[in-house]
């Protein structure tokens, strides 16, 4: 999970998904909501992923498993979901206007959200799991 969150951080700086977007909407010859063709690809990792971590997410105590789940579905609601319509208002109206720009920005939103609901639960887990954690920082 820490090699995708790493890439998932890589992929923001570098944007790495907005230079698919051209090759993924010829090759699937995609347009309105799929205007931005990355979520393509990056649908089919997520639930790969999702299948992957199944059994693992299973083992959770059940309060971890529910505040994943809604981390997940917050994220998800705005990196891919919020992106579609934005895909539709890109392609009729283009990305320079007032409806593009909320959109826009319920998507980050949901993006940030998801991501501290993710930290919380990691840490709520954490401080019901393990009596004592020690950080030791190494200063050389």
């Amino acid at each position: 999970m820490g090699l995708f969150f790493y890439f998932l951080a890589v992929d923001e700086i570098l944007r790495i998904h907005e230079h698919l977007n051209v090759p993924m909407r010829n090759l699937f010859d995609t347009s309105g909501v799929f205007y931005f063709a990355w979520v393509i690809p990056y649908s089919i990792i997520i639930l790969l992923l999702g299948i992957y971590f199944y059994k693992f997410l299973l083992s959770l105590p059940v309060r971890t498993k529910v505040l994943f789940g809604l981390s997940l579905v917050v994220f998800v609601s705005g990196a891919i979901g919020i992106e579609l319509l934005e895909g539709q208002q890109a392609e009729d109206y283009g990305m320079d206007n007032t409806t593009f720009f909320i959109l826009y920005t319920i998507e980050e939103s949901l993006e940030m959200i998801g991501s501290s609901i993710f930290c919380f639960a990691l840490l709520d887990y954490i401080s019901k799991t393990y009596k004592e954690v020690n950080l030791v920082f190494n200063s050389k």
